[in-house]
């Protein structure tokens, strides 16, 4: 999993802690910020980097909104057969669990020798944006949830029935999401969401933006952890604030 290049860029870390000595905006300071996170399903590096971005809504969830939007960059016409890509993410699969610590499960590497399998990312990419768009606060950990079941558990994503099992942990009716789910307006607008996604400059993923006073600037292209994402918000946000 290559494909995704690995910001190198690691600033002086501040700690964890400094959040907490944010006070609440005056009105000549800046206002509530946004991060953005660009994710796709069967990226490996989003899946290793599902701990780590959920510990950084944790720590911040009391100065920043996170809104995710899909990538698809395994979606539609940008989707392969298994059999071609199965050894290009046997090769990179150490390498995220180790720095991540997530594994990929046994299941998941039968599947990988399944070489006629879609490796296409838009119907599990279509029921993330369904989830955001009815149950905006499971949204996160829906995500993580499809691609658990995925890299863990060798689900196969392209099947109803893996969606109506994760559901079950969710508010929502199971028919009225598989309605939406393989309806041809939901792909019409996840296809539309792909491009805006791309407009804002990501090229490689897991990525993060930060959008302060409507501007919106990308802080990582890559895996990061935690931390690392934490400062580089704290600092863009002093960087706004003395200017």
């Amino acid at each position: 999993m290559n494909y995704l290049n690995t910001d190198s860029l690691i600033l002086e870390e501040k700690s964890i802690k400094d959040v907490a000595t944010i006070s609440k905006p005056k009105n000549n300071q800046i206002k509530k910020i946004e991060i953005i996170y660009g994710y796709d399903p069967l990226c490996g590096w989003c899946y290793g980097f599902s701990n780590e971005i959920k510990t950084v809504i944790d720590d911040l969830k009391h100065i920043a909104d996170f809104k995710l939007v899909n990538g698809g960059i395994f979606a539609g016409l940008r989707g392969l057969k298994m059999g071609y890509i199965s050894e290009h993410i046997k090769k990179n699969m150490e390498n995220v669990s180790d720095r991540s610590g997530r594994l990929f499960g046994a299941n998941f590497l039968k599947l990988l020798n399944n070489t006629h399998y879609s490796y296409d990312s838009k119907k599990a990419s279509i029921a993330v944006a369904i989830m955001r768009d009815v149950f905006s606060e499971g949204t996160f950990e829906f995500a993580s949830d499809i691609q658990t079941a995925f890299f863990k558990y060798g689900k196969d994503i392209q099947a109803d029935s893996t969606y109506i099992e994760l559901l079950e942990d969710y508010p929502i009716d199971i028919n009225y999401f598989l309605d939406r789910l393989n309806s041809k307006i939901e792909a019409e607008k996840v296809e539309l969401e792909f491009l805006n996604t791309q407009l804002l400059g990501f090229e490689g993923y897991p990525a993060c933006a930060i959008k302060m006073n409507g501007i919106t600037e990308i802080l990582n292209q890559g895996y990061l952890d935690a931390s690392q994402i934490i400062s580089k918000i704290l600092y863009k946000m002093e960087e706004i604030k003395c200017n």
